[in-house]
């Protein structure tokens, strides 16, 4: 968790609107990496490459005064397992955006996966680009050994981001 990128979102809470960012990080997978047929054969090499593949998390919301981690000390990091729940979504066309990121300056705007990757000189970044993780709070599911001060989106706000309509009771009746 120490590697984060905040995006600004405001979020409403109550009617009120609040402004906040989305918390994007990068979680490895610590057993090993990508395998590389063209390293054993062709150059005479190991099969293995031991580098740490990740994929992109968005973590969730978190409200303006917690943007500095010193305000959030329940993040930290760890080697044990996590688990999250949520679903994998497709990252927008880095084209499609109208002000772009600088990674130099630390200021972030849209959800440029492959920016991402490359500022977190992730060894798979060609692959993280395409997809990335959204963390969903499914209330069923425990809390794991890593707690977080992020809000996870809940499924009516992922329903509403992905199809532009909630769901609820009143619509699904029709359905």
């Amino acid at each position: 968790m120490s590697k984060e990128i905040l995006i600004p979102k405001d979020k409403i809470i109550n009617g009120h609107t609040v402004p906040g960012f989305e918390v994007y990080n990068p979680l490895y997978c610590l057993e090993g990496g990508q395998l590389s047929f063209k390293s054993a054969f062709v150059d005479g090499g190991s099969m293995a490459k031991l580098d740490r593949a990740g994929i992109i998390v968005c973590r969730g919301w978190i409200p303006h005064h917690k943007r500095d981690r010193k305000t959030r000390p329940e993040d930290r990091n760890t080697r044990q397992l996590v688990r999250l729940d949520g679903c994998f979504r497709p990252g927008k066309n880095i084209h499609n955006y109208i002000k772009p990121n600088n990674p130099e300056a630390n200021e972030w705007y849209n959800v440029a996966l492959e920016d991402f990757a490359i500022f977190w000189d992730m060894p798979n970044w060609d692959q993280c680009k395409w997809y990335y993780f959204d963390a969903v709070d499914l209330s069923a599911a425990d809390e794991g050994p890593v707690r977080t001060c992020a809000i996870p989106k809940t499924k009516e706000e992922l329903i509403y981001e992905q199809y532009g309509w909630y769901m609820h009771a009143q619509t699904l009746k029709y359905i």
